[in-house]
């Protein structure tokens, strides 16, 4: 009896064991079914983020190429403005930007840019071109100087300065400048242009 009670339980546990073997067949095949969704899934993520990536690559590099785009615009602009403000002093005055930018620590274009705005509020107050050059390289060194000892920015002090040679001179004051009527008829008579502080205003007005 006790033997074949154990037969009986040894035949009970083997179809148990053969019941828990499909159990665990079925639950590994379940396994790897989930298991390969789970890759399907992840792999689409993945693939998600690399297509978000590539969307936000793109973008950057629009905003990029948008903004070379417009500084290759801007240094044409002035190099174009450069060149009409300069005419045959061209050559020379673009060396003088090359080495003063340099020397500064500044790029060639903003020293240009400045020379040429500059060069063009002298010369249509009567200076001949060479000696506009030479005020405009000294205005742009000064402007330079004077915006690193008063912690200023240089395109700020180059506009206040042209701001004044055209009349408006309270815009260099805070800089310690003053520029007087009787400063005016010096300099005038000094460059030679010999004319009055009434003529040498009205005309800028």
């Amino acid at each position: 009896m006790a033997r074949g009670n154990a037969g009986n339980l040894l035949v009970g546990f083997g179809l148990d064991n053969a019941q828990w073997a499909k159990d665990i067949n079925k639950s590994i095949k379940a396994g790897d079914k989930f298991t390969r969704k789970m890759q399907k899934d992840f792999n689409s993520l993945n693939l998600k983020k690399a297509a978000i990536g590539v969307v936000a690559f793109t973008a950057a590099l629009t905003a990029v190429s948008l903004k070379l785009t417009k500084i290759a615009s801007d240094a044409e602009e002035i190099n174009s403005k450069f060149s009409v403000v300069f005419r045959t002093l061209d050559k020379e005055a673009s060396g003088w930007a090359v080495n003063f930018g340099k020397e500064v620590g500044r790029a060639k274009q903003d020293i240009k840019k400045w020379m040429a705005g500059l060069q063009d509020t002298f010369v249509p107050l009567g200076f001949a071109r060479e000696k506009a050059f030479d005020l405009s390289k000294s205005l742009t060194a000064l402007a330079v100087d004077v915006a690193s000892f008063n912690n200023a920015a240089d395109e700020e002090v180059i506009r206040d300065f042209t701001s004044a040679l055209v009349g408006n001179h309270e815009t260099v004051r805070k800089y310690g400048i003053i520029i007087s009527e009787n400063t005016i008829k010096q300099a005038s008579f000094a460059s030679g242009l010999n004319k009055t502080y009434k003529q040498l205003t009205d005309r800028n007005l």
